[in-house]
């Protein structure tokens, strides 16, 4: 709750918890606060040390290949 992620409910004993903001929306947050504190706001190194780390899947590396592509489109 403290960093805006989540809402408390109190109305109950026993607290619930709901996500604020929808889940692609956090996850911005989350890598972007990632990319400034660990990674000096390199995107480069933060990929390169997420694809070294672990074995993407032939799916994701797709994926990757297509974001890249579009990325390079929007750039021309």
């Amino acid at each position: 709750t403290e960093k805006g992620l989540v809402r408390r409910d109190e109305k109950e004993r026993a607290h619930r918890y709901t996500p604020k903001l929808p889940r692609e929306r956090t996850e911005q947050q989350i890598v972007g606060d990632l990319l400034d504190r660990a990674f000096g706001g390199s995107s480069s190194r933060l990929v390169m040390q997420a694809l070294s780390s672990r074995k993407a899947s032939p799916e994701e590396l797709d994926r990757i290949r297509l974001l890249l592509d579009e990325i390079e489109g929007r750039k021309r």
